[in-house]
């Protein structure tokens, strides 16, 4: 039985997001973008493929995916292309922002660390109006192996002077929960309703996440138990 979101919690200090499909509501955005990437290759691949060849991977891998590998470098500047334009179209989850906000107050460290690039990244974060919120940032430009390497979880932990014990990995896929697992830190599996379309909650929860929410909010409450 897993432990109760006040229990699970209680000694954690260090809070890591993931960006795409955690705060930022940006799955369909990045489809969008996938989509408009496999027209212009001529590649014929459903939704839930492409999803399965992108989401979570490195340029290199999607490439290789998607038979593309040795047209990398005009696949990546599509994609980044693409994303630049529709980042705009990424809001927060509801309760992100008052969530992070009321960990923030409570004197919680925050650290974002993400696969995208950091350019759409730093955007996207602009975009929300989430400047200065967090203390690291870290994009996939920044380390050398995306999740689920524990490289980025590392990264920040050095930079807190934190240990794995007192964070927490809150993230949507796959590669969140088996970083935090990797990284030897306890995580949290967002899956609301609307994530139905991308994953599948039992493989995720199969992980054996710390705990599992579908309501951002529920981590601030939480808190205050």
């Amino acid at each position: 039985m897993r432990p109760d979101i006040s229990q699970a919690l209680n000694d954690v200090d260090v809070y890591l997001f993931d960006w795409d499909g955690t705060l930022g509501r940006s799955l369909e955005v990045w489809l969008r973008v996938l989509r408009r990437v496999a027209r212009d290759f001529d590649l014929q691949l459903t939704d839930a493929e492409l999803a399965d060849a992108a989401f979570g991977k490195s340029f290199t891998e999607i490439a290789e995916a998607l038979g593309l590998a040795d047209r990398l470098d005009d696949m990546r500047s599509q994609v980044k292309r693409q994303a630049m334009r529709m980042v705009r179209d990424v809001d927060l989850y509801p309760g992100a922002r008052e969530m992070l906000n009321d960990l923030r107050s409570r004197g919680n460290k925050l650290a974002l660390i993400s696969s995208s690039f950091r350019q759409s990244l730093e955007r996207a974060v602009a975009h929300n109006q989430l400047d200065g919120v967090f203390d690291v940032v870290i994009s996939g430009d920044d380390v050398s192996s995306l999740k689920p390497d524990p490289e980025g979880i590392t990264l920040v932990l050095e930079r807190l002077s934190a240990t794995p014990d007192r964070a927490v990995m809150v993230g949507d896929s796959v590669y969140d929960i088996r970083a935090a697992e990797n990284a030897g830190i306890a995580s949290v599996l967002f899956y609301p309703p609307s994530h139905q379309l991308f994953y599948n909650r039992e493989e995720l929860v199969a992980l054996s996440p710390t705990i599992v929410v579908d309501d951002l909010r529920e981590l601030c409450r939480a808190k205050r138990n």
